[in-house]
């Protein structure tokens, strides 16, 4: 894979980007390539005059600039990139962005409770799926949405038990479904495209489908079920009793 600079690398990602106005774009490519070169700082870090960090703030803040606009021609040249390996990795993983200590921020919806007062922490939440080569290589941002969360359980309607029994569907964990069905859908030529994802990921349904589809997947298991309930007379087993017994030098070779 050549290796290119931050210029040339932003340059040949976005070239067909367009926001219907060419001092948008030109903007765009200023603004990234501050904020590409100062990655580890904030906004208001990642430039050295006040004048090119209020035109970043400007072009955020324009009504003709919307996120879906940025991430789609990346998109397309991350899956340009994923047709070119024998085996990727589509990894699922979800982040939360508290902004709970700044009260004057607006358009922000509930990302967590307080661990004592229990009180709601206002933020955003951001779920993304990357592709990654087999050697650990990103190769950029196949889907990203973030989920508008407006209340906990339901708005507190249901008991823990009462939402466990939910369709999927009416759960914000239908997003891991919903970002592995809509992944097959995307021409990744004959690359072998494996769905990983965190305990967080360890949902029955997501199993379901996976098999379902023919979709190859390793997730980390968060619950320890029984897969083989006591009947009979027969001894429960469970799921991590038997991963433990065909271990192989402690490496796990997960069939599906």
């Amino acid at each position: 894979m050549k290796r290119l600079s931050t210029n040339q690398w932003i340059n040949s990602e976005f070239s067909h980007i367009n926001f219907g106005d060419s001092r948008l774009k030109n903007r765009f490519f200023e603004v990234t390539k501050g904020l590409s070169e100062h990655s580890e700082k904030n906004i208001a870090s990642s430039f050295d005059t006040w004048k090119d960090l209020k035109a970043c703030y400007r072009f955020f803040s324009n009504e003709k600039v919307e996120a879906s606009q940025i991430l789609r021609p990346h998109q397309a040249k991350t899956i340009e990139r994923v047709r070119q390996q024998k085996r990727v990795l589509f990894i699922q993983d979800t982040s939360v962005f508290s902004f709970g200590e700044r009260p004057g921020s607006t358009h922000l919806g509930l990302c967590s409770k307080h661990y004592s007062s229990k009180k709601p922490i206002r933020g955003l939440i951001l779920h993304s799926l990357l592709a990654l080569s087999q050697k650990g290589i990103p190769l950029g941002i196949v889907n990203q949405k973030f989920i508008d969360r407006k209340g906990f359980k339901a708005n507190g309607r249901l008991s823990k038990s009462q939402y466990q029994r939910l369709p999927i569907a009416e759960k914000e964990s239908q997003r891991w479904l919903s970002f592995v069905e809509e992944s097959k859908k995307l021409h990744t030529g004959g690359a072998q495209i494996i769905h990983m994802a965190d305990r967080e990921g360890d949902i029955y349904e997501l199993y379901r489908d996976c098999l379902k589809w023919q979709e190859d997947f390793i997730i980390r298991a968060s619950h320890n079920r029984a897969i083989n309930k006591k009947r009979r007379g027969r001894r429960q087993m469970s799921g991590y009793s038997m991963f433990w017994k065909v271990a192989k030098l402690r490496e796990f070779i997960l069939l599906r």
